[in-house]
């Protein structure tokens, strides 16, 4: 069985169904299957055109016009409403118009699931080729629906079917008689047989020009020619009835969970930029908004890390600024995909608010780097982040920098630390330390510099550009960590820790 994942990384949804106008208030939910197939072609065509042939696509196409079925996560109708100017002077003022943008509101943790019965079987080469167009996938639906897409693996299929907060849908054309079902029309493709035999008894005349060739052709008939052409619909496709709970779309998400009198601890971003920062530059990009966050709360100690008179905190209670990758790209290519506030002592109104109304952060090159507050709350409302996870296991996402040089005696003889036998101020002695100072204390420690293991964290930047911090050099190391019980992160030390550096993830997340 084949099954895929589109998880929406924002939490939102933005797509209006086949012949609805967006101020209509619809939403294309489950995604109509047409709209699937022209997403992977347009994958194809800005990605990878030099590694799939034309004829592979097609084919790879061809088998997934067979309708499939979906599961589909809690979900509920949300939308904005904003004034857009159509360019009219009226009474010295320019014109607006309101528009309604209506979106599906979805966790970000509970994928789509898109999957076809055993009768569509995909060659070694195919399933290649679609987890290289499922991996060019930044969004699905509009551009605002930012997006992460995948095929799920036989187990983690099997957690989602039977997870009771799922719903499926599926095309039928009889609806179950227990009254919690209801009929949904969604625009899919005919497959290559089936086109061929409408095609015949067709005029074969499109506006003039002669009907595509194939479905493959079909699917790229660009809306205007289409309307132009007087199609209600593109040729090739069809309308095809699919059962539905009728509360797919009316399920409120959870509100970030909040314990009765504790502050909030956890803010949580999705980011988002026409060029996303590389996780190499984790660094600067929490420097960058770690400098926002102090600027526009007037200081506040959550996020300046100092008292009213200047001087540093201790303790670490003040906000770190984690930066995450969750896509599919490789280890070298890996980019920031969401940012992870995180204060120990939690926020004060003030440093909510501001939390609440920073949006964007420059970026390198003119590509200013966007953030969408996904929530507030506390660690068990973020529980299934990877930072907040607990593992035996341990290991680096971004360098570790030590915080102290190399001990030696007058002579030259390393000084050697009692306990361990490890040179004092070495970076294995150093790591054990700083654990030490969090309570944590680790059964095996592993600490190699960047590039031996690890090569993704080799170019790694490792110096901050303003500010002060400990630090011995500029060499980062690679470490991994193993405990006799299980430990709950987050885990971030040694310098640069409150700006991404030295962050650790359960080792078994892969």
């Amino acid at each position: 069985m084949l099954a895929l994942r589109i998880k929406f990384i924002a939490g939102r949804y933005h797509a209006t169904p086949w012949n609805k106008q967006v101020n209509e208030g619809a939403v294309d939910w489950p995604p109509s299957p047409w709209r699937f197939l022209r997403t992977l072609i347009a994958i194809w065509y800005q990605n990878e055109q030099e590694r799939i042939t034309r004829e592979e696509l097609a084919a790879l196409l061809d088998k997934l016009s067979a309708l499939p079925h979906y599961l589909l996560p809690p979900a509920t109708i949300a939308h904005t409403r904003h004034f857009m100017p159509i360019g009219e002077i009226k009474n010295d003022k320019e014109s607006t118009a309101l528009i309604l943008d209506t979106f599906a509101a979805v966790s970000e943790s509970a994928p789509l699931v898109m999957f076809w019965d055993e009768r569509v079987e995909l060659s070694t080469r195919e399933m290649r080729v679609l987890e290289l167009l499922l991996g060019g996938i930044r969004y699905f639906g509009r551009s605002e629906s930012w997006a992460e897409a995948g095929i799920f693996e036989p187990t983690e299929f099997g957690r989602i079917v039977s997870d009771d907060s799922y719903s499926r849908a599926y095309p039928t054309e009889e609806i179950p008689e227990d009254g919690k079902h209801e009929f949904v029309k969604l625009l899919a493709c005919m497959n290559g047989e089936k086109y061929a035999a409408w095609k015949a008894k067709k005029a074969d005349a499109f506006g003039g020009a002669k009907l595509p060739e194939n479905t493959f052709e079909a699917l790229q008939v660009q809306t205007n020619d289409m309307k132009n052409a007087g199609w209600d619909k593109p040729p090739g496709s069809e309308w095809v009835r699919y059962a539905r709970k009728k509360d797919a779309l009316n399920i409120l998400p959870e509100p970030a969970h909040r314990t009765v009198g504790k502050r909030p601890t956890i803010a949580r971003f999705a980011v988002a930029s026409a060029v996303r920062p590389n996780l190499k530059h984790a660094l600067s990009l929490a420097e960058r908004v770690h400098k926002s966050l102090v600027k526009w709360s007037d200081g506040e100690k959550v996020f300046s890390g100092c008292d009213d008179e200047g001087k540093p905190l201790e303790n670490h209670q003040h906000a770190y600024v984690l930066c995450e990758s969750s896509g599919e790209q490789p280890s070298l290519r890996k980019t920031v995909t969401h940012i992870t506030v995180y204060a120990p002592e939690g926020f004060n109104e003030k440093a909510e608010n501001t939390l609440r109304g920073i949006k964007k952060v420059w970026g390198y090159g003119g590509h200013d780097v966007q953030l969408l507050l996904l929530g507030i709350g506390n660690e068990e409302a973020f529980a299934d982040v990877s930072f907040f996870k607990k593992s035996l296991r341990w290991k680096s996402l971004t360098p570790f920098v030590p915080t102290r040089h190399l001990k030696s005696t007058r002579a030259g003889k390393p000084k050697l630390d009692a306990e361990n036998s490890l040179q004092i101020g070495s970076p294995k002695h150093d790591l054990l330390r700083l654990l030490g100072l969090n309570g944590l204390v680790p059964v095996s420690v592993k600490c190699e510099p960047l590039g031996t293991s690890n090569r993704a964290l080799l170019s790694f930047t490792v110096g901050r550009r303003s500010g002060g911090g400990r630090r011995c050099g500029n060499t980062g190391y690679s470490c991994l960590l193993e405990f006799s019980e299980l430990v709950g992160g987050p885990i971030a030390v040694g310098y640069g820790s409150h700006f991404s550096l030295g962050l650790f993830v359960p080792a078994d997340d892969g």
